[in-house]
């Protein structure tokens, strides 16, 4: 609760120090990252919680982050031969530059949300708290100290980053502390079979998981594409401020039934 407090406080601040425009390319980035996240892991992280073993647990772990990083090099690669067409399309030649931070950022957030399934599978709600909590504020801190470092919007996306690189390095450190002997049961053979085992996930999940997300983000790619930044960033901001409360509820609730 804390943590999407401090997240909606913020944005008063936000939208004084930042114009229009800046907080529509920022709407754009974070948008991309909502899809490019769902298709990095195939939602396999979600099967996390099921085995009754903890060893076919880890390996999904593992299978969830090895599968992430595939992708984003993957990214990486489309940026650098495509970046100036994605740009194009999406209606801010501006963004080019901040494309290359989206492999990185699609990797973090899958290490965060892999993690995340760990800790709740061994009921550390104290360590999820810690982690959203050190992410949000991580997250806003950067956003507000670096508004004058960056420009066009770039202090919104290196804050984002530097929140998501946080939350991960909480999970992290939490694993290699508690859980070394788990970590050394990673092997070829399991994650093989925890990939078969658990393809329903890849094939319906992700899915299902990259319309909703992909619906929500398109007015901010439309409104981008064919008027400009700047009311995508009205669009973006009008959104996140009444998505705050409502993801407060349901992302609470689906972690407590899980």
């Amino acid at each position: 609760s804390i943590a999407q407090v401090l997240a909606i406080i913020i944005y008063p601040i936000l939208t004084r120090i930042y114009t229009t425009e800046d907080h529509g390319l920022f709407g754009l980035y974070m948008s991309i990252i909502s899809i490019t996240s769902i298709i990095s892991t195939g939602k396999y992280e979600l099967s996390v919680l099921l085995p009754k073993s903890h060893v076919k647990s880890i390996n999904i772990v593992f299978l969830s982050i090895l599968l992430s990083f595939i992708f984003s090099v993957f990214l990486l690669i489309l940026v650098i031969f495509f970046g100036k067409f994605f740009a194009s399309v999406l209606g801010d030649e501006k963004i080019y530059s901040w494309l290359f931070f989206i492999p990185l950022s699609t990797f973090l957030v899958a290490v965060f949300q892999s993690l995340s399934y760990w800790s709740n599978r061994h009921k550390r709600y104290r360590k999820i708290g810690m982690a959203n909590m050190s992410q949000s504020l991580t997250n806003s801190i950067t956003k507000v100290s670096s508004s004058g470092i960056f420009q066009n919007g770039g202090g919104l996306i290196i804050g984002a980053l530097i929140g998501q690189l946080t939350g991960a390095i909480v999970f992290l450190a939490d694993i290699f502390g508690k859980d070394r002997k788990k970590v050394k049961e990673i092997n070829k053979k399991e994650i093989i079979q925890v990939s078969r085992e658990y393809q329903l996930f890849p094939k319906f999940s992700m899915m299902h998981y990259l319309v909703n997300n992909f619906s929500g983000s398109l007015p901010i790619f439309a409104l981008s594409s064919f008027f400009s930044t700047g009311e995508a960033g009205l669009y973006s901001v009008a959104f996140i401020i009444i998505f705050r409360p409502v993801n407060l509820l349901t992302s609470s609730l689906s972690q407590v039934f899980s």
